[in-house]
């Protein structure tokens, strides 16, 4: 019996300190606070502003560093390309590609932390958010198809890098915009930029207008008129209009002009000088000219082709004050042989 107790106590002795090493050795359970990060590498948040860079090569996002910044693209329709459409009324499919390298889609329900680097691209039609792309390669591009309605003439789109929680990334190349044409033979005239619901402050400032053009094609200004659906783009500001191209004197009051300084294009841009003004609504009106900056007309009795635009106008050193607001960029009616859309 003595040498049995023996054994068992040298077989404790040679075991316990095993158990003591690892018990000291053996790792601690992960913590389970549940707590954001700031890439999609899982790292807890660093917080950044202009005060406060974020470390290296790491960019802001949203008050967040993470590793890189989405950069939104729409790869289709491409800019100015004419889409197949049914005329007659409704609406017409038209499938948009949009990508964004540097942005892994998530359904958001699965990102509840709103991860850097994570989130969604929403697609806009003329101002009306009509998708939101939640799954697919964004590096490679993810088709989606939408609804458009079948009115002739130029359709914007934009797409943005979303959070997970909704709200828009704040970095410049996070979003992107383009249009295309429904064509109906008939000569058209779009803003590219600004588009309608910009906002620009009260105090007069420098202004790039781009416009393309349909069925119509930008040349130099010339002293004489060149015959055919040729000619320029006179760009105004807060008219009315058509009633503006009923009076000689109203038609000079353009403050830029829409023409290459030669060749032939269907896009081009101006600097324009726009005035001061109080907050709220403004309107620019762009309108075909001839080469010698008269009204342009394809028909007879004259109807003028335009499109007229609402945007917004805001004092930044005031608090409270009138509705800046553009008007976004739905509910335009054709008027005139033109279109006023954003109010």
């Amino acid at each position: 019996m003595s040498d049995f107790a023996s054994i068992a106590r040298r077989r404790l002795a040679l075991a316990l300190p095993c158990l003591l090493w690892l018990g000291a050795c053996s790792s601690p359970p992960p913590p389970q606070d549940g707590g954001s990060s700031s890439s999609t590498t899982g790292e807890p948040p660093i917080p950044c502003s202009e005060d406060m860079p974020c470390p290296g090569e790491m960019v802001c996002l949203v008050g967040e560093c993470a590793d890189a910044a989405p950069a939104v693209e729409i790869v289709s329709p491409a800019f100015e390309e004419t889409v197949d459409w049914s005329q007659g009324g409704g609406t017409s499919m038209v499938t948009v590609t949009v990508r964004a390298p540097g942005l892994v889609l998530v359904d958001p329900t699965m990102d509840p932390n709103s991860t850097r680097g994570q989130g969604q691209i929403a697609v806009l039609l003329d101002g009306v958010e009509v998708a939101s792309v939640a799954s697919g390669d964004a590096e490679a591009g993810v088709p989606v198809d939408i609804a458009v309605p079948s009115e002739a003439g130029a359709h914007r789109l934009r797409a943005i890098a979303r959070l997970s929680d909704g709200r828009d990334y704040d970095n410049p190349e996070a979003i992107a915009r383009s249009m295309f044409w429904f064509d109906d033979g008939a000569p058209r005239v779009s803003f590219v930029s600004p588009v309608p619901g910009d906002q620009f402050t009260t105090s007069g400032q420098k202004l790039d207008v781009t416009v393309a053009v349909l069925n119509f094609t930008l040349v130099p200004a010339a002293a004489t008129s060149e015959p055919g659906p040729v000619g320029i783009v006179h760009v105004l500001e807060d008219v009315e209009f058509p009633a503006c191209a009923d009076d000689p004197m109203c038609l000079s009051q353009y403050i830029g002009v829409v023409n290459p300084a030669q060749g032939m294009v269907t896009s081009a841009t101006v600097t324009v000088n726009i005035s001061n003004a109080q907050p709220g609504k403004g309107h620019l009106t762009a309108h075909l000219a001839t080469t010698n900056h008269e009204l342009y007309c394809p028909d007879d009795p004259c109807v003028p082709v335009f499109e007229t635009i609402a945007i917004g106008r805001f004092d930044p050193d005031a608090t409270t004050g009138g509705d800046s607001s553009g008007g976004g960029e739905a509910g335009g009616g054709t008027t005139g042989g033109g279109t006023t859309t954003g109010g």
